[in-house]
């Protein structure tokens, strides 16, 4: 199977994703799934208003669930990680036809996180990061893995 580029319009603006070589995307995919699970529990509540993960960044999604999202992922890793890994994702990213390097990234997502995290979101969708279900099928699974789990009282 071939590399993919895959494009999608996010907050007016014409996004460019290619999917990552093998061995790249596979260190992307491990670091990323020690941040998924903790972070899917917010996430869950959002389905009954309709935001699932394979429309999440077609959608207007409650900022709050974003930042719980956001604070847990925090939680995890220092700044220096989470600025590499976002970095790492958003190689080869193209915003209206301009690759985001370094410095595209720092003047175009200034005061702009939630569009940010709709751009990471299509990144981790094209590159199936978590099979073709993506993480659309992890936040079912945790649903079901949280009803089912018996409460300790």
């Amino acid at each position: 199977m071939a590399i993919e580029t895959k494009d999608r319009e996010i907050e007016g603006h014409k996004y460019m994703v290619t999917q990552f070589p093998a061995r790249i995307g596979l260190g992307l995919k491990t670091r990323l799934s020690k941040l998924v699970i903790p972070v899917l529990i917010p996430l869950i509540g959002s389905e009954g208003k309709g935001v699932t993960l394979s429309n999440i960044t077609e959608t207007d999604i409650d900022p709050s669930l974003i930042s719980k999202a956001v604070e847990i992922i925090i939680s995890q890793l220092d700044s220096v990680e989470i600025v590499d890994l976002v970095m790492k994702l958003m190689n080869g990213v193209r915003r209206d036809g301009v690759e985001i390097t370094a410095e595209v990234f720092d003047t175009e997502f200034a005061g702009e996180y939630i569009t940010l995290y709709k751009v990471l979101f299509f990144v981790i969708q094209t590159n199936n990061f978590f099979g073709k279900g993506g993480i659309g099928q992890l936040v079912s699974q945790a649903k079901n893995l949280t009803e089912s789990t018996p409460s300790k009282e």
